[in-house]
């Protein structure tokens, strides 16, 4: 994401992952990173307590994944047209296993499109990470 229409995707990404942890009255909110090399997202991976990239590869759903009580969870989402498996490849060197979003279909991030359907700007993944679970009260009346 470079220029004036990365600042203002990453601003909606943001957003939308702000917005989402207050709708499910979250006490913390998903970081949407900046946007990455291959080699940072993999040292990013190498280093987090539980690595994920969203992929249609991947045997189990995420959602059936047990996650770790505490620690950093980096979760990978790519671009439409998918992780490509050079990089599958290197996040899985550095620890990612690939899980599909869920029993049915594979993630997909709507981007701009040629018309001959490749992808308009660089192939590079979204990097979602995640603060560790903190224990909350229940919100709501007593």
């Amino acid at each position: 994401m470079e220029g004036r229409p990365g600042l203002k995707a990453l601003g909606k990404w943001r957003a939308t992952a702000r917005e989402a942890g207050k709708q499910s009255r979250r006490v913390r909110f998903p970081e949407v990173a900046d946007a990455a090399t291959s080699k940072q997202v993999a040292s990013l991976l190498a280093d987090a307590d539980f690595a994920a990239v969203l992929h249609e590869s991947g045997e189990e759903p995420l959602a059936a994944t047990e996650l770790p009580a505490d620690g950093d969870i980096v979760l990978v989402v790519g671009p439409e047209g998918g992780v490509s498996p050079e990089e599958l490849a290197l996040f899985a060197e550095a620890g990612a296993r690939p899980y599909r979003l869920g029993t049915q279909r594979p993630a997909h991030l709507h981007g701009r499109h040629r018309r001959d359907g490749r992808p308009a700007g660089p192939h590079r993944p979204l990097v979602l990470t995640a603060p560790p679970q903190v224990p909350t009260a229940p919100v709501g009346r007593p």
